[in-house]
């Protein structure tokens, strides 16, 4: 609590407060305009976080991190197009309830939601994250090489085709190997160049997968998005009543503890918590039968699930170096940029940081109810913004902070290479965050198995004499088989109820 309190202290600085406001203001922009999440937001200000001390540039990625979740809610409500993939399921009651009139309704629901579920699950991140620090000091290479060989496995078991997520996970790996070894320092994959001697730029990649390829998805789409029939007019939202927060509570209970558990397990996040606890109500809860024709609870569970694997997933990220969502791949990216290793040596050695992380973080969700009104009021049009004048903007950004992070052209060229890259993987149905993970991951992964194997003369069935690790292993090994043997199709009832 000390910690915590300190903290909020710094957080109030005139300074940091601003920086704070203002990721929270971006967050919510690039959240409500639809196809620009906050993973957008964050690959493109990473770069420019290089001119910013590290607690600030923390407090403006944490803004948009929390704010860019809730953000998408409103055209998901509004208009039926989720702002991002994690709002999806709120569009299903969400809109219905905007078709009959009770937009308001709805918008205060989400609001709600989304404050409740993101505090509770920043409150148990500031309690569980030092205890699991501590633990992760026992943690040896041995440990390492199976947490993260089960992370990358459990990818297989996300999204429409494990194939794909697979192929997605070995072209990260192969990606993350270019360059020189970190084991043995001979080149690799370098074909003479002296600017793949050092590997490529992790902010080219970041940006261009995730930024580039958006703007090359949108303007391949040219989608022009409709208003609601019923939106025309002024735009208010009202929080639910004491009567329908009792028949609503359990839903937030549940969907809030559902989001942190998924939150904490890599691979998954918001968009898989959301839909989660959006089918476990549905089966569940007293309503659930009403599900899809304008129910409460259908808008109140994704928006409390979604949120609350905010705080889930920095678990992981800040006590073991694990990033539980695409977004915290972003901020490990930060943590690298500024010399730091997430775990047990972040908390000993860099204790204001990680207290201003704490206040920032609860701050931040719990001004989403005062974010939230004020979005609804300013932003809910905010689809209509056309593409054509957001497109060049994003495009300029990102080659001005490609470049400025370590001057080289060639940065930019690599950036627009994989935005290309991107591009095609979306396109195609693989996973573009399996692919991020997969390359970030890459080099620990590769320096904690050849430590491994060493240590074992080379006998890889001596893991399994270590019980964490071998649990983690075997579990890994099982996921992918079932991956492999069991390949399934994609769900498609839940876009078509959309």
């Amino acid at each position: 609590m000390q910690e915590l309190l300190e903290g909020l202290w710094l957080c109030l600085q005139p300074a940091n407060a601003a920086v704070l406001l203002a990721g929270i203001v971006v967050g919510t922009v690039f959240g409500i305009v639809p196809g620009l999440q906050n993973i957008t937001a964050l690959s493109i200000l990473l770069p420019f976080t290089y001119l910013m001390p590290p607690a600030q540039a923390f407090l403006l990625m944490i803004g948009i991190y929390v704010a860019g979740i809730f953000g998408g809610s409103i055209t998901a409500i509004l208009y039926r197009i989720p702002g991002a993939p994690e709002n999806m399921a709120t569009a299903i009651d969400g809109y219905a309830m905007t078709r009959q009139g009770r937009a308001s309704e709805a918008l205060g629901a989400a609001i709600l939601a989304s404050a409740l579920g993101g505090t509770v699950s920043i409150i148990v991140f500031v309690f569980a994250a030092p205890q699991l620090a501590g633990a992760a000091l026992w943690f040896g290479p041995i440990e390492y090489f199976g947490l993260i060989f089960f992370a990358l496995a459990m990818v297989s078991l996300i999204g429409s085709s494990p194939i794909k997520s697979l192929v997605s996970v070995v072209l990260g790996l192969l990606v993350s190997t270019v360059g020189l070894s970190s084991i043995t320092g001979t080149g690799r994959f370098t074909f003479g160049s002296d600017y793949l001697t050092g590997g490529f730029d992790v902010l080219a990649v970041m940006v261009g997968v995730f930024a580039i390829a958006e703007v090359l998805g949108r303007i391949h789409a040219d989608v022009s998005i409709p208003l609601a029939s019923n939106s025309s007019g002024r735009i208010r939202s009202r929080f639910p009543t004491f009567s329908e927060l009792r028949r609503i509570w359990g839903t937030l209970l549940r969907s809030t503890g559902l989001g942190i558990v998924v939150g904490i397990l890599p691979a998954l996040g918001a968009t898989a918590a959301a839909l989660l606890a959006y089918q476990m109500e549905r089966r569940l809860a007293p309503s659930g039968a009403r599900f899809g024709t304008g129910e409460l609870a259908g808008v109140a569970a994704p928006e409390a699930a979604n949120n609350a694997s905010v705080g889930g997933a920095m678990i992981p990220l800040m006590t073991l170096g694990i990033p539980g969502s695409s977004s915290t791949v972003v901020m490990l990216t930060a943590f690298q940029i500024y010399g730091m290793q997430p775990g047990a040596s972040l908390f000993q050695e860099q204790k204001e940081l990680v207290s201003l992380i704490y206040a920032g973080m609860l701050l931040a969700n719990m001004s989403l109810v005062v974010a939230g009104i004020v979005a609804v009021r300013l932003f809910s049009r905010m689809a209509n913004i056309p593409f054509s004048y957001l497109g060049p903007a994003i495009i300029v950004l990102c080659t001005i902070g490609a470049y400025a992070a370590r001057g080289n052209l060639v940065d930019v060229v690599a950036m627009f290479g994989f935005g290309v890259l991107g591009f095609l993987m979306e396109k195609a149905g693989f996973s573009i965050s399996a692919f991020v993970l997969a390359f970030i991951l890459g080099d620990v992964l590769e320096s904690s198995f050849v430590r491994t194997m060493i240590l074992f003369d080379w006998n890889p069935l001596q893991v399994f004499t270590r019980p964490f690790a071998g649990v983690l292993v075997a579990a890994g090994i099982v996921m992918l088989c079932w991956a492999l043997l069991h390949p399934r199709r994609q769900e498609a009832s839940l876009a078509r109820a959309i």
